[in-house]
């Protein structure tokens, strides 16, 4: 029986500038959302990205829809 080749991918650890989310940030999140703040806004309130909003909102169930008119 042959071992399986060693794979060319290797683990990469994260940034150490892995800004990681705060229960007050996820409170702040859904209360700008709530009041209508665009996506983009709320990221640069946040400081961080605009995906990293919508991701994060999308997985605790807060919707940005009323925030993009």
């Amino acid at each position: 029986m042959s071992l399986p080749e060693q794979s060319s991918v290797s683990y990469r650890r994260p940034s150490s500038s892995l800004k990681l989310w705060k229960s007050e940030d996820l409170r702040e999140l859904r209360q700008l959302a709530q009041e209508g703040v665009a996506p983009a806004d709320i990221a640069l309130r946040l400081r961080r990205t605009e995906s990293a909003i919508r991701n994060k909102a999308g997985l605790h169930g807060i919707s940005l829809r009323s925030a993009a008119k």
